[in-house]
């Protein structure tokens, strides 16, 4: 496959079939035109939609091209516009979501576990009923597939809702009886659904491949986590759906992308021209929010994707090409500096999706603010990561330690790698002991019960019933007054070892709050007496009791901040650190083909400023801010790019100090070595 462009359009047409005159104003050399002036390099056309409808002149399903499609072949007008402008357009087809399809062949659909069809409302608007792969629908795929590779000039093709589902269908109930596996356990039902998806995947790429060996492939499901790793080779290419506006909010990408990025394949971001989500019909972005999200996606080393959906009569928005020919065109400026890179991250999170349900889970959005807003460079990982990269490797509140972790994890030790822990990270799956010895402690047998019979430890109560206290004392505390803090949420007691240095005690409370018990409004002061260790270093790692992220994640303290910075730099040299404010962003890039690095800084901040979204509308630029950076050996040159402004460095040590005057929105710093 050709070099992925980073100047991409995904133009969804999901379009009812009581919309009169579809297509009807569609010009296809102002279709092409208006893109060209945009920027625009690539954009995914529509084959098929939600709706159920084909949108090409289809001779073997000529019944589900869209009944108000008169006499227009739209998708091959596209694609022959387009191509006229050198512009590529990968195509579209919808997988888990056809509404005609679904209603029809209710055989098809996604069987929840007690025999519903998953997704149905009837009384609801929406085509959300999930079909199921492992039926003949697959087959119906197979031929829509061929017909697209076999009579329209194919540059890609882009697969839409392919997600792992609970089903109970008769088909996969007899596959996965086959592989003996409990058709009442959803573990197992999860399993099997997996491992279904994967084959489907692989069947699917090795069915394109025999009509098409060039064209761009991609599964989208939405999200890209641990579980894509074992099907990668189904895909060209990743792509990262994530409209800030649609529910996936402002720290979905930062994460996703850090995972994404090291996973060997090429990848662009996704958001969207919209104010709110898909289908949002005549809206716009504010420009700043559209500027961030792109520019952050060439920060992260991808290319970028901008959502748009074309009215049903084929007319093109000016106005939304206007915008976002506004930012690809910086984007295309920037674009030199961005391809072909790789992350200069020191610090490996783990992905805790690999080990608990749903996405994102809360202490790793706790560890994207809290390494972000203290400038720490990371990339986010999984246990078959290649952990050498890096200088050290945090386990954010819920990482288990099985055998296999637990060889690599010494061997990485044994090579002088670094660990910060916290909370449960460290156990064994059991959660009874710590599968290491190397982190010198051992987790107490306490009742961790509260006043309800649950279990309170790790446990968020609005009104902090299980909080304790800790007294900054000593370097992991630098910057803190010497009092009591509210440690928010209850963490572990353990015992430290006898070579193992406690930095902090907990300071019990003077009882845990209930109904008998209680004290004002929420947690219970401190009684002062000293309890169990809360911090513990004992060679190359630091452990922390508390779920430390969790908190972050959920509370937000500067003094849970401040400790676990604290702590990474007591273990980690930071690459680099400004003195400008924490809601600046740090990303560094290599370009090993260009022997430069590539520092992005990105000062826009969001805001909550209606009930149902964050956006940004204000860029508010930073003046003199001064940097340091650790270097390998001294650079030849710095410059701010594309416009090529050098800048004045001096080198004290292996660290390169410079000032830059202005940061407005986004700003790359090129820094230039000897080849």
């Amino acid at each position: 496959m050709r070099e992925l462009p980073y100047r991409q359009i995904h133009l969804d047409f999901h379009t009812g079939d009581t919309i009169p005159r579809v297509g009807d104003d569609f010009k296809g050399v102002e279709f092409a035109s208006v893109l060209k002036s945009a920027d625009v390099d690539s954009i995914t056309c529509f084959a098929r939609c939600h709706h159920g409808w084909l949108y090409y002149d289809s001779k073997k399903f000529p019944e589900l091209v869209h009944p108000n499609l008169k006499k227009r072949d739209l998708l091959r007008e596209q694609i022959e516009a387009c191509h006229k402008e050198g512009i590529r357009v990968p195509i579209y087809t919808t997988i888990q979501w056809d509404g005609k399809m679904s209603y029809e062949h209710p055989e098809y659909c996604v069987v929840t576990s007690d025999g519903a069809i998953d997704g149905y409302k009837p009384q609801k608007p929406g085509f959300y009923s999930y079909l199921c792969v492992n039926t003949p629908y697959r087959d119906f795929l197979k031929e829509h597939l061929k017909e697209i590779l076999t009579t329209l000039p194919v540059d890609g093709i882009f697969m839409d809702i392919v997600q792992e589902r609970d089903c109970s269908c008769r088909y996969c109930q007899d596959g996965m009886k086959d592989l003996g596996f409990d058709t009442r356990n959803k573990d197992d039902r999860m399993k099997y659904a997996h491992i279904m998806l994967k084959d489907f995947k692989n069947e699917i790429s090795s069915f394109i491949r025999k009509h098409n060996d060039d064209c761009s492939i991609f599964y989208n499901g939405s999200h890209v986590g641990p579980g894509i790793r074992d099907s990668l080779n189904s895909y060209s290419h990743l792509e990262v759906e994530s409209l800030p506006s649609g529910g996936w909010g402002y720290t979905h990408f930062p994460l996703v992308s850090r995972f994404a990025r090291g996973m060997g394949k090429a990848f662009l971001g996704m958001t969207g021209k919209f104010h709110t989500y898909w289908g949002d019909f005549h809206s716009y972005k504010n420009k700043a929010s559209l500027e961030y999200e792109c520019f952050n996606m060439l920060a992260q080393g991808g290319g970028c994707s901008i959502g748009d959906q074309l009215i049903p009569s084929g007319k093109i928005d000016l106005a939304a090409y206007d915008l976002i020919g506004s930012v690809y065109k910086s984007v295309k400026e920037k674009e030199p500096w961005c391809r072909n890179v790789e992350s200069l991250a020191d610090i490996g999170v783990f992905n805790l999706e690999e080990w608990l349900d749903g996405e994102n889970p809360a202490p790793m959005i706790g560890a994207l603010r809290l390494l972000e807003e203290s400038g720490f460079q990371f990339d986010l990982i999984d246990s078959l990561s290649d952990f050498d990269k890096y200088k050290l490797l945090i386990l954010a509140d819920y990482v288990p330690v099985d055998a296999k972790l637990e060889a690599r994890l010494q061997a990485y030790l044994d090579k002088g790698g670094k660990i910060l822990a916290s909370f449960e990270s460290g156990l064994e799956p059991s959660g009874k002991a710590f599968a290491m010895e190397s982190f010198g402690i051992e987790k107490l047998l306490v009742d961790y019960t509260d006043w309800k019979g649950e279990n309170s430890s790790g446990k968020d109560y609005f009104t902090n019933d299980y909080c304790d206290f800790v007294i900054p004392d000593g370097e992991i505390f630098k910057g803190l007054p010497k009092a009591e803090h509210s440690m928010y949420i209850r963490g572990l007691s353990v015992k430290a070892g006898t070579n193992t240095e406690v930095l902090s005690h907990i300071v019990k409370p003077w009882f845990y709050r209930s109904p008998e018990h209680f004290c004002s409004h929420q947690q219970t002061s401190s009684s002062g007496e000293i309890g169990s260790p809360a911090i513990t270093r004992l060679e190359n790692i630091l452990y922390f009791s508390h779920p430390v992220f969790t908190i972050y994640r959920k509370k937000g303290p500067i003094w849970i901040k401040k400790m676990v910075s604290n702590g990474i730099k007591m273990l980690v040299e930071p690459r680099i650190i400004h003195n400008g404010p924490s809601t600046l962003k740090m990303t560094i890039n290599r370009q090993n083909d260009k022997s430069r690095w590539i520092i992005h800084l990105l000062h826009y901040i969001p805001e909550k400023r209606c009930e149902q979204i964050e956006t940004i509308e204000d860029i508010i630029p930073l003046h003199d801010t001064f940097f340091t950076l650790k270097i390998e050996k001294p650079p030849l040159s710095m410059r701010i790019v594309p416009g090529k402004k050098r800048l004045d460095f001096t080198i004290k040590g292996d660290r390169a100090e410079f000032c830059v005057s202005r940061i407005e929105g986004h700003c790359m710093i090129e820094v230039q070595f000897q080849e």
